[in-house]
């Protein structure tokens, strides 16, 4: 089939391809033409389709239509890309308000889901995005929990994506349950707010370790017990920031280097400082100076990430004059970290000459002959 060069994605069992019927554009998945006579995968191919058509009416789960007796494929609709894919193109621009939204969503597609079925094969691959929307897909092992099915393989254990499989799981994929659907779900959420698989701490860490305790007892019983909590937190007045993290700590006298080297390693920490310095330059200066001397072979990374923040951040004028000021406060302290220097270096000329600071101008005259300022540094902007 020609349509078939048009590949979505390959498994281990089946192709998915995209199909123009008429200027409708779908997606089809199909059996891999090595598995057609084997009635094991035959089987398990069409109990995928049957669990999946018994979702149509669901806004959670993606829709499938047509089964093909003779070629073994469905049809299903098209998504615009998987969790996967969207988390790393817009994690940067995706508000906590709409990281909750898809949470609570894939939280309530495996509710509907768990009042029969497993899902078993829970990642973020598994879940494809319509519109800024998640939908679950591909139940290929799927368990009706209504229903004992004969038909088992060695190949089961070995599937599922394994950062979002529980340990006992893929130990055995038998193992399977509620509870093991929790671990996943646990990890999805975190994948979500952390923006990739290394997880940070986030607002809804403690639901994260409570659905993926390695004490089943500790876990949560079932997805209505790990939604609630989840709901009470969202309605909560607590909220994490870690600028705000900081500042706090700084104010009450109760500065742990551990906790402020967690903070400003993430993947998000440049934006943490930026905030930070327009909240209370003078905090996040004395703390840079902490980080410096605890941290110097990491400073040069974390000033990047601010200036990377610096440059793509819609920001006031004024606001560009709060980092050109922290900058050369930092330079005339840390000239023993050439690399770092150099980013602050940077840093202050962005502000003075591609924002047009006329302070920041006149703060690079005024320093051009203090000796605590790399001679580098000063040399260029004599010249």
């Amino acid at each position: 089939m020609n349509e078939e060069k048009h590949i979505l994605g390959k498994g281990y069992f089946s192709i998915v391809f995209l199909k123009n019927d008429n200027g409708s554009k779908y997606a089809v998945k199909k059996l891999k033409r090595k598995f057609l006579k084997n009635r094991e995968y035959t089987h398990r191919f069409k109990r995928e389709y049957e669990i999946m058509k018994d979702f149509n009416e669901s806004c959670y789960t993606v829709s499938v239509y047509n089964f093909n007796e003779e070629e073994y494929s469905f049809e299903m609709e098209l998504a615009d890309c998987t969790l996967e894919e969207y988390i790393k193109e817009k994690n940067d621009e995706i508000s906590l308000s709409k990281k909750e939204e898809l949470c609570e969503k894939v939280i309530l597609g495996m509710k509907e889901l768990h009042n029969n079925t497993i899902h078993r094969d829970l990642s973020y691959n598994n879940i494809l995005m319509f519109n800024d929307n998640p939908k679950l897909a591909d139940f290929g092992l799927g368990k009706d929990l209504t229903q004992i099915y004969s038909y088992e393989t060695k190949f089961e254990k070995q599937v599922g994506t394994a950062h979002f499989a529980d340990p006992i799981q893929l130990d055995n994929i038998q193992n399977a349950n509620i509870q093991t659907e929790i671990y996943s779900l646990g990890k999805i959420i975190d994948y979500i707010f952390s923006g990739s698989i290394a997880s940070i701490e986030h607002k809804y860490s403690s639901i994260v370790d409570n659905a993926t305790n390695k004490n089943l007892d500790r876990r949560y019983k079932d997805i209505s017990e790990l939604y609630n909590a989840y709901k009470e937190l969202k309605n909560s007045s607590y909220s994490f920031e870690p600028s705000e993290e900081l500042e706090k700590m700084y104010k009450e006298n109760d500065i742990s280097t551990e906790k402020m080297y967690s903070l400003l390693i993430r993947k998000d920490a440049g934006n943490t400082m930026l905030e930070l310095i327009l909240s209370n330059r003078r905090i996040a200066y004395e703390l840079l100076e902490i980080f410096s001397v605890q941290y110097n072979h990491e400073l040069e990374l974390l000033l990047e990430k601010l200036f990377e923040k610096i440059k793509n951040k819609k920001l006031s004028f004024p606001d560009y004059d709060e980092f050109g000021y922290i900058a050369i406060d930092l330079l005339k302290e840390i000239n023993n970290n050439p690399s770092a220097c150099k980013v602050l270096a940077n840093i202050v000329n962005y502000c003075a000459y591609n924002v047009g600071r006329f302070n920041i101008q006149r703060l690079i005259n005024e320093n051009e002959d203090n000796k605590n300022i790399p001679y580098k540094i000063r040399i260029e902007w004599i010249e």
